[in-house]
């Protein structure tokens, strides 16, 4: 499935709940117990189901103001990065402006689902990100979590 430009810019998966939890400690990542891998697996599949949703939502948002994704994309990175000059029709950026404010409108929504599925699971947002730190900086961790998965029969 494809991504949309400005849902990436939003929801980075924990990311986007990250910029509000503060920097986890180092000595903490060593620390995962099966239970907790677990806990953080759930988190991680709830994460990307609300992911699926939302970008279908957003989806349905951008063609609703009679806008190709694949355009509002093109349209939406050349209003992010200043280098790019962008194309667009005036008619087109009012367009893309409807849909920004739309999609912002969902942000909330959507924030507040991820963060309260990593609370269902057990976690705290700040272990969630902990967790996913741990997995940048170890393998081992990251092949756990894969053979947890593909034992749920998620991999």
């Amino acid at each position: 499935m494809f991504a949309i430009a400005f849902f990436i810019t939003l929801f980075s998966g924990a990311h986007a709940i990250a910029q509000t939890v503060p920097a986890p400690q180092v000595t903490e990542q060593a620390n995962i117990s099966d239970q907790e891998l677990t806990k953080f697996a759930n988190a991680y599949m709830g994460l990307q189901q609300i992911g699926m949703e939302a970008n279908e939502l957003m989806t349905d948002a951008i063609a609703k103001e009679g806008m190709e994704v694949t355009r509002f994309n093109e349209i939406h990175q050349a209003a992010l990065d200043p280098s790019k000059e962008s194309d667009a029709t005036e008619a087109e950026m009012k367009k893309h402006e409807a849909i920004v404010a739309k999609l912002e409108g969902m942000s909330g929504d959507i924030q507040a689902k991820m963060e309260k599925k990593i609370k269902e699971e057990g976690l705290t947002l700040q272990r969630y990100e902990t967790i996913v730190n741990a997995m940048r900086a170890d393998k081992d961790l990251v092949a756990r979590l894969q053979a947890k998965m593909e034992a749920n029969g998620n991999g």
